[in-house]
């Protein structure tokens, strides 16, 4: 999320039931849910110490065992790290310090040098109201098939300018934009009060990737709180949506060359306070929707998506707990069915 992000909550899978993972300022929780859609606790240890204010996390297979794991980007200048938390393969974790590195943001997990072993990327920013200096970069971090990560490129440096105000961060996307089945990253930033910049790094072969740097129109609105990725449009490439303050939705058009163009109109979505904003195909058209959380009005926003890149004038409202925050989606309940997970701020 760019933004002041809420307190994290990721949907994870063991046994083809949900689990949940819940950020503290120092550990993650696991929350268990059963195959009836309720949520409990489960019996054994379920707190997972990590680095200092985990940002967010990224799951792949690190170590070859056919578990899933996972991948915590901390953002903490006294304690920089990746924390690793490996599969046991019965809910449980081990938990290790992986990559290290300033002030991480988000991480992503792809296979992106091609020898079939996981890696990391991780995206750093200075938060400017702190002395720290970072890197304000992406590094990549190539997996061994072990669980641990020994090689690293060196910093990519982001467009300069990328971060200058003191609640942004870079956002990560995975896609594939010359369709050659080598994993791309597009990497999304906020500056106030001009031109948002836009990274791509278009993945060659070898661990190199070439940049794409361009720039979305700024809107009124102005702050960008939170930000989603799918193909909108229906044209085989990714496209992106932010959601930004004052409560508008601005689309970007992914394409062929790396580039974003914006354009068609914003999304008014009624000046609630949004905070968080999901895209995913909700009701099962094969068009990907959008889901907003309006904080003031304690409800979602679901805006249907036609598969064109526009979506539907009016939108389905859902009632949710006080000062609804993030957004999960997942088959909660083994319908096959996508549903909805709301962190609420308010009991």
């Amino acid at each position: 999320m760019i933004g002041i992000r809420p307190p994290l909550l990721w949907q994870l899978e063991y046994r083809h039931r949900g689990r949940l993972l819940c950020r503290t300022s120092w550990c993650l929780l696991l929350v268990v849910m059963a195959n009836s859609g309720l949520f409990a606790v489960p019996s054994f240890s379920r707190y997972y110490p990590v680095g200092a204010n985990p940002r967010d996390l990224a799951t792949a297979d690190f170590n070859g065992d056919g578990l899933r794991d996972y991948a915590v980007a901390c953002h903490d200048p006294s304690q920089p790290e990746v924390t690793i938390l490996l599969g046991q393969g019965d809910g449980r974790f081990s938990v290790s310090t992986g990559p290290v590195w300033t002030l991480s943001y988000e991480v992503e997990a792809a296979d992106f040098d091609g020898d079939g072993h996981a890696d990391l990327v991780v995206s750093s920013g200075n938060r400017r109201g702190t002395t720290h200096e970072s890197e304000d970069a992406v590094r990549f971090f190539y997996g061994n098939g072990k669980g641990a990560f020994p090689y690293s490129s060196e910093p990519i440096p982001l467009p300069e300018g990328f971060l200058t105000w003191s609640v942004t961060e870079p956002r990560l996307f995975i896609t594939d934009v010359n369709a050659d089945r080598r994993p791309d990253i597009v990497v999304l930033g906020y500056i106030f009060n001009q031109p948002d910049p836009i990274l791509t790094l278009i993945n060659e072969g070898s661990r190199r990737f070439r940049r794409v740097e361009c720039t979305i129109p700024d809107t009124p609105r102005d702050l960008i709180f939170s930000a989603g990725s799918a193909d909108f449009n229906e044209d085989g490439l990714l496209d992106l949506a932010m959601l930004r303050r004052g409560d508008e939705i601005q689309l970007a058009w992914g394409q062929k060359d790396g580039t974003f163009t914006s354009g068609g109109p914003t999304i008014e979505t009624g000046g609630a306070s949004g905070e968080y904003m999901l895209a995913t195909d909700l009701d099962g058209d094969g068009h990907a929707d959008l889901i907003a959380s309006m904080g003031s009005q304690n409800r979602l926003a679901i805006y249907h998506g036609r598969g064109d890149g526009s979506f539907e004038t009016l939108p389905l409202l859902v009632d949710t707990g006080t000062t609804p925050a993030w957004i999960g989606a997942g088959d909660w309940n083994d319908d096959g069915r996508r549903d909805l997970c709301v962190y609420c701020r308010s009991a």
